[in-house]
This record gives structure tokens, C-alpha cells and sequence, in this order.
């Protein structure tokens, strides 16, 4: 409680940093209801809640913003506080919660209650709040008691540890399946298993399902260490993408490859043949990939299953080259179950043939779309090769070799329809698929612990034993 009268407070009309503080006043909080913000009042002296009998939900923006643009990142915010005083003329209670939001996604929350005396400023303070990232926001909610007023609110940032690490915050959302670090050149990105996440609750964010072209591969985690460079070098003309490997990576480390089915086959936008996409071919799930001859899963498409999570001001993947890459459409109907069909945020027209454009503050920027060439089409960055990552073929499942149970050879297209896939609690990977009303299985799960080997058991009824093959990368 700071013994100190209303007659006495300095009135702030922005926003004052002083050292490592930052303080607003109270009259940049707002009320949270249309309902409830008739009885509030923004008052030089505050955020008024005029009403004289009931309490009304308000919600503050904690000041640190000029810290991430000085430092960007932080590690803790020392010491929040938000200073009220009650000019009722009973003690009153105020309830607070202290909550941290990533885009839209809620994460923590600290709750503080004080009571407060009549005609003087008591403070509800907040200490050593870890920060998760530096695209996290803060907020204070509160309801205001009758006849109270927020007066001022500050936040003191811990600046130490900071990494200067710009483009880190866009992967957060993904901190379970990435992790990420800068050096002078690159953005670091370093993958848990290579896939997308397996924990949907939503079938329909589910990889590998859907697939009706299958090529007889399953999605094994293979641990990627990307690299991009942190000042994409703008090339005055572009250099054609290659089908053989990545040629990006989605904010979730999972690669992105072109379309083009030949590997060796030329990328140029003048040479699209819809015989040889790998969109139009039936080889993709529902979200946009598949497992390639490494037993790697990638995209080839929009990676529409992140949208149900995913900040669409944020970019969606990025280019070996640097170069962001943005959610532009994808949505279709077997793309998403039409959930993002009426997502629509760039002209396709206005995109250069790499799938590009300049933004406002003249950077590149590719756009995913729902024609070809999907992602990027060719790279208007310099491309550094040695930053290609390819995943190497399991032995004994070489393309053309014959795949157990007699249901084809490895990487060739068979008639059948992928139904589900997932991890089970023993650490084994099931993929289910049905052709001809009969359902089979691939079920692996690694054998060394120093080598990327597994065990693969083909099924041919899925609840009867099948073939185990053992294979090293």
C-alpha cells in the first residue's frame, strides 16, 4: 500500500520508459464487455469504473514492447505492478490475473486479490514472471470494483540472456516438434523428430491420412538441423528450385519439396506438366504431405493442418533461401475438409512466377496458393546447396524392391487408401491403410539406440502378426 492521495499522482498521457521500466498509465486499459463500458470512465486520473454498486472486467496491455525492439528477446519481467486506488467509501477487494498469450493461444495466468482501504493507492505486483517468448503478450484482467481506479501500471524486464534473435518467436508455437538459436549468419532450427504432431485430436489434422496413391513409405523421424540465413541475398533475376530434396522447411521443421514427381526433371514455371504433379497424383494426405523414398515426411502443398493454430501474420515456413513464406490460399476441399476454403489473403495475380511478391517494406515474400506451383516455384534468393538436407534410403528398402506381403515395391504407387496413422504408448508407429475392403499395416519402432535403424512389420490384417524386416539408414 503506498500511503499517497489521489491529489498527489502524476498524471501520464503515454507511455515512459525510465532504465529498464516501462510504465503506461491507467488510462490505456479498456473495458472488456460493450455491456460493462458504459459505467467506465477514461479520466486523466485513470481507468474510472464509475458504476457505484457492481464490478466491471477491464483489461491492461503490459508495456514492453520498446525492450523487444531494443534487445529482442527477454527472459523475465522482474516486476510487474498496477497501482488502484478505491474513492468509495468502503473497503473493497480487486481481483487480477497476470495472462500470457502467444497469437492467439493462451498460455499461463497469475491471479493477485488485495483489499483495498478507502482514498489511497495500493499496488498488485507480479515477480519473476518467465518469459516463454519474445512473441509472447502480456495483459492484466481485473474486475474493477464500483468506484475504483487504475491509476498506473509498469513492468521491469530482465534483459539478460538476450539472444537478438529475430525470426525465434515465429517457431514457438512449435516448441514441442523445433527448437531454435542464431548465430551472426543463420537461423538455427533443430527438429525433435521430423514430423508434424501426432497429438491431434481432430482426425482431420491427422498426416498421412487421406492418401488414395500410396508408394508403399512410411513417415520414420529423421532429425533435421536447418539452416537459413538471417539476410536473404535478392537475387536481380531468380534460379529454379530443385526436385530433388528440400527447397524449404514449414515453421514445424517438416521439409518442403516442389511439386515436380521426377527428380531430375526440370522445375522451370515453363515446363509444368500435370502428369507429373504431385498434387493432382493422389500421393498426398489431407494436410499436404507425404512419406518420399527416404521414409521422410515432407510437404508438397500448403501445410493446411497448422491453420487451426497458426498466426496467419506470421510466416508459415521459410525458403533455404531466407525468404519467409506466407499463407496465401490452400484451403479445398480434400485440403483441410474445407475448413479453410473461404481463407483467401493474396492475389494470385499479383505473385511473380516464383510465387513472390515485395510487401510494403520491400522485402520478398513467397505465398502458398491452391494452383501450382504451390509453394515456391523457383527462388529469388541465393540458394547456399550445402544447406539441402536429404534424407538417405533405408537398406533393403530400396526403390523397386519388392515391399513384404506382396503389396508392390518400395516408392511405386499402389491402389489404397491411407486410414490412419499415429504412435502409439509403447513407441510404436502404426500406419493403417484399406484396399479392396481389406485393412493392412506397417508397424515400426527404432531398434538401436546409437544407429537410425527399425523394425518394420508389414501386416496384412491388421490384427494378425505379419513380416518384420530390420533396416538401417
Amino acid at each position: 500500500m503506498k500511503n499517497i492521495f489521489i491529489s498527489s499522482v502524476i498524471f501520464f498521457s503515454t507511455a515512459i520508459s525510465a532504465g529498464d521500466v516501462d510504465i503506461l498509465p491507467g488510462s490505456s486499459c479498456k473495458y472488456i464487455s460493450v455491456e460493462e463500458g458504459g459505467a467506465i470512465q477514461f479520466k486523466e486520473s485513470g481507468l474510472t469504473n464509475s458504476d457505484s454498486e457492481l464490478p466491471n472486467k477491464i483489461t491492461c496491455p503490459i508495456p514492453f514492447n520498446s525492450h523487444q525492439e531494443i534487445a529482442g528477446h527477454m527472459t523475465t519481467l522482474k516486476n510487474i505492478t498496477l497501482d488502484v486506488i478505491n474513492e468509495g467509501s468502503e473497503q473493497a477487494t480487486i481481483d487480477c490475473t497476470l495472462d500470457e498469450h502467444i497469437a492467439s493461444k493462451s498460455m499461463t495466468s497469475y491471479a493477485r486479490s488485495i483489499t483495498l482501504d478507502t482514498g489511497v493507492i495500493h499496488t498488485l505486483s507480479w515477480n519473476d514472471i518467465e518469459i516463454s517468448s519474445n512473441a509472447s503478450t502480456f495483459s492484466i484482467q481485473c474486475a474493477l470494483p464500483a468506484s475504483t481506479i487504475i491509476v498506473a501500471l509498469s513492468n521491469s524486464a530482465d534483459l539478460s540472456g538476450t539472444d537478438s534473435c529475430p525470426h525465434s518467436s515465429v517457431f514457438f508455437p512449435y516448441s514441442d516438434l523445433v527448437s531454435t538459436s542464431c548465430d551472426e549468419e543463420y537461423l538455427n532450427i533443430s527438429t525433435a523428430t521430423g514430423l508434424p504432431s501426432l497429438d491431434n485430436t481432430d482426425p482431420r489434422d491427422r498426416p498421412m491420412v487421406g492418401i488414395t496413391s500410396w508408394i508403399n513409405r512410411v513417415a520414420v523421424p529423421f532429425l533435421f538441423n536447418w539452416k537459413i540465413p538471417r539476410t536473404p541475398e535478392i537475387l536481380d533475376g531468380y534460379s529454379l528450385a530443385t526436385a530433388r530434396g528440400p527447397i524449404a522447411f514449414a515453421v514445424n521443421g517438416v521439409p518442403i519439396f516442389h511439386y515436380e514427381r521426377r527428380p531430375d526433371a526440370s522445375t522451370h514455371p515453363d515446363d509444368y506438366d500435370p502428369a507429373s504433379d504431385t498434387v493432382l497424383a493422389g500421393e498426398l494426405d489431407q494436410c499436404g504431405g507425404h512419406a518420399g523414398q527416404g521414409e521422410d515426411y515432407h510437404y508438397h502443398y500448403a501445410p493446411v493442418c497448422l491453420l487451426d493454430e497458426h498466426d496467419l501474420d506470421m510466416p508459415i515456413a521459410y525458403g533455404l533461401d531466407g525468404i519467409p513464406i506466407y499463407y496465401g490460399s490452400g484451403g479445398t476441399d480434400y485440403y483441410g475438409s474445407a475448413r479453410y476454403n473461404n481463407i483467401n489473403l493474396i492475389d494470385e495475380e499479383t505473385l511473380d512466377l516464383c510465387n513472390a511478391k515485395i510487401d510494403s517494406a520491400g522485402h520478398y515474400r513467397y505465398y502458398t496458393t491452391s494452383s501450382p506451383p504451390y509453394l515456391v516455384g523457383c527462388h529469388r534468393g541465393r540458394i547456399d546447396p550445402s544447406l539441402q538436407i536429404n534424407v538417405p534410403p533405408f537398406s533393403l528398402r530400396q526403390q523397386g524392391t519388392a515391399v513384404p506381403e506382396g503389396t508392390g515395391q518400395f516408392g511405386e504407387a499402389v491402389d489404397t487408401v491411407v486410414t490412419d496413422f499415429y504412435l502409439d504408448t509403447d513407441g510404436y508407429y502404426h500406419l493403417e491403410h484399406e484396399a479392396s475392403g481389406k485393412m493392412e499395416s506397417v508397424i515400426y519402432k527404432k531398434t538401436s539406440a546409437t544407429e537410425d535403424c527399425w523394425g518394420f512389420e508389414h501386416r496384412s490384417d491388421v490384427d494378425a502378426l505379419g513380416t518384420i524386416q530390420n533396416a538401417c539408414r
